[in-house]
């Protein structure tokens, strides 16, 4: 659990905080990245905040794939069974009509292995897609405009795909935009999952809905805590891209309080998002 200080609370009161707040989500790793993934996709109803992004670095059988269908049905999410440079610009086109926030990629390893300059042109789309914003493109002799529309990225990679395809990865800037860490469940709760489902329990792939604002919401954060925010990031994370993780804990602290109907942030939005240190911590280095 997070030992970092966050604001003038001392270490130890904030790791309690830390704890209550790990305690009133639910406590089973399954729920825990169920809520870690709802935080993320909720970032794409916050107005004037990129969507934020995240990926799981997860062997296979680890369970990703099923915990991210879980999502399918929300229309702001686009599923990709296939992810071109062009397929890209499709998925912009409804995120320029605030209709889609998220490309979620149960499999984005797929994506990676296919022809070299086929992969390439897609990754770096998607790269900028992510931050800046695609505007003027020539698609074909055709120069299209998107409108600086942004897009952000839910899906799973193996570990074998991120470790071949790291320093590319690294190099288009794409680690530096991503929360990409390891996930995976004990093999104790992977057993309990497996146990359910074999007896006719099928509550743990129950569809999970992220309701989509009819626009995005504007939601308030005091500079007393976007400089606690600040505080944690520079103390905890100094071998990070500072100035992104800051943005991303600032915009996952929105969606909290947009998931639990407010437009104010209040400490306890910021200290459920610090609860999830043990993610942070364990992050690929951009």
């Amino acid at each position: 659990m997070a030992t970092a200080t966050v604001g003038s609370a001392s270490a130890m009161t904030f790791s309690k905080r830390v704890t209550k707040a790990a305690s009133d989500a639910r406590t089973r790793e399954w729920h825990r990245a169920t809520e870690l993934i709802k935080l993320f996709v909720a970032t794409g109803c916050v107005a004037n905040v990129r969507p934020q992004s995240l990926l799981f670095n997860s062997e296979p059988g680890s369970g990703k794939t099923e915990l991210l269908e879980r999502f399918m049905g929300n229309e702001q999410l686009s599923f990709a069974s296939d992810l071109t440079s062009r397929g890209i610009h499709m998925i912009l086109r409804k995120a320029q009509r605030g209709a889609v926030t998220h490309i979620v990629a149960t499999e984005f390893q797929k994506f990676l292995m296919r022809k070299a300059s086929t992969a390439e042109n897609m990754l770096g789309t998607l790269t900028q897609a992510l931050e800046e914003g695609v505007r003027e493109t020539y698609i074909g002799n055709k120069l299209d405009d998107f409108g600086g529309a942004r897009i952000g990225l839910i899906g799973a990679i193996t570990g074998e795909t991120l470790s071949k395809r790291r320093d590319i990865l690294r190099e288009v800037g794409f680690v530096s935009r991503v929360a990409i860490f390891k996930w995976g469940m004990p093999d104790e709760e992977l057993r309990v999952v497996m146990n359910k489902i074999s007896h006719g329990d099928e509550t743990d792939l129950e569809s999970v809905a992220v309701p989509m604002p009819m626009k995005p919401i504007h939601v308030e954060l005091s500079p007393k805590l976007s400089a606690s925010l600040q505080d944690y990031v520079w103390k905890s994370f100094r071998e990070h891209t500072l100035l992104r993780l800051f943005n991303r804990f600032r915009a996952l602290s929105m969606a909290s309080a947009i998931l639990n109907g407010r437009d104010i942030v209040k400490a306890e939005d910021v200290e459920f998002v610090g609860s999830y240190h043990p993610y942070w911590r364990v992050m690929e280095r951009g």
